[in-house]
């Protein structure tokens, strides 16, 4: 009797013992990193099974739609919506051995920032339930700043741009000294599709400035993204080169131009080696040999004319033909040229 009573007492102290557990959750806000997984760690003492417990993790006010619900040591995915195949209980550490040692920690993977804000850990057993909340932030660090120059007439315009944070950063511009140059930058922030922040500064120096000048975007000093550019290397404002070319483009055209008068010089001159007379283009040749040219005037020529007369009696030369009564005109014969065959003036006359 004393055995059997013995045995009860052990095994109902044990029952109580597991139905009576304190659940324990992170009191300080659990930072995760946007895109990346998180644990929410929360836990039972003494370090009994959770096995047999009901565990729902919830948002406020959605108790009874819990994303996470384990029953009868059974899963129920009814109420997951957005965490569906993101969200699990995990273990918060490698040496956890999960549910068996009373961990019902939550795992969320690829967090955003619907994710931000209060969650509920709810863990009741058959004589007691307990109910706690972790509470998430989360950062963004948003893409590699990119660094902008423009020339002005007596200044540079530098731009700095970069967009992907959370929450929204700061971005200040500095020199070499690390002296800040807030007070002469403009600042706009503005927000994604997405709800994450892009900023956009632009600051204006004089020409003569002549040192390394940087742009940091930073939401701490481990999240930052700096960029850096040496205004002493930045092209020279010199613009011979520009009228180099220009001056270049202009001795082209206008060789262009004296060749194209050349040619026209030249077949104008051409041209001119061609007198009309009587009808008929005949070729000038001019002796360049000679110390004196001059052009022949036909006119001249024929002041200077005489008349010939032929006696066509005694005129019996085959290659001539007499064309009028008066024989004041003498042609050649039509095959004059085929009879004659020799050099000189083909035509002897009487």
């Amino acid at each position: 009797v004393l055995v059997c009573f013995s045995v009860v007492f052990l095994c109902s102290s044990f029952i109580l013992a597991s139905d009576v557990f304190t659940l324990n959750c992170a009191e300080s806000v659990i930072l995760g990193k946007y895109g990346s997984s998180v644990i929410l760690p929360c836990w039972l003492t003494p370090e009994v099974s959770a096995e047999t417990l009901e565990i729902r993790w919830y948002r406020p006010e959605k108790f009874t739609a819990p994303f996470q619900f384990y029953q009868g040591g059974k899963f129920n995915t009814e109420y997951q919506g957005t965490y569906g195949n993101r969200s699990s209980l995990s273990p918060r550490n490698p040496q956890s051995t999960g549910l068996k040692q009373g961990d019902v920690s939550l795992r969320l993977d690829n967090i955003g920032l619907s994710d931000i804000g209060i969650f509920h850990c709810y863990v009741s057993g058959d004589k007691s339930y307990q109910d706690k909340t972790v509470n998430l932030s989360l950062t963004a660090l948003g893409a590699p700043a990119r660094l902008s120059l423009q020339h002005l007439q007596d200044s540079v315009n530098l731009t700095c741009s970069s967009c992907g944070w959370f929450p929204q950063p700061k971005l200040l511009w500095k020199s070499p000294n690390e002296k800040t140059l807030s007070k002469t930058q403009s600042l706009i922030y503005s927000k994604q599709e997405n709800g994450l922040f892009c900023a956009h500064s632009w600051i204006v120096l004089s020409s003569s400035f002549s040192n390394l000048i940087s742009c940091s975007v930073t939401l701490s000093e481990e999240e930052k993204r700096e960029v850096s550019f040496d205004l002493d290397a930045r092209p020279s404002d010199d613009t011979s080169g520009l009228w180099k070319i220009l001056f270049g483009l202009a001795l082209f055209c206008l060789l262009a131009l004296i060749g194209v008068g050349l040619y026209k010089i030249y077949s104008a001159r051409k041209k001119s080696d061609y007198m009309l007379v009587n009808g008929v283009e005949m070729e000038v040749v001019v002796d360049l040999g000679q110390d004196n040219i001059s052009a022949t005037n036909l006119e001249d020529l024929r002041k200077d004319a005489v008349a010939i007369t032929l006696d066509k009696k005694n005129c019996k030369n085959e290659y001539l033909r007499f064309i009028d009564q008066d024989g004041l005109m003498v042609r050649d014969t039509p095959n004059a040229a085929e009879n004659y065959a020799g050099h000189g003036f083909p035509y002897g006359l009487c």
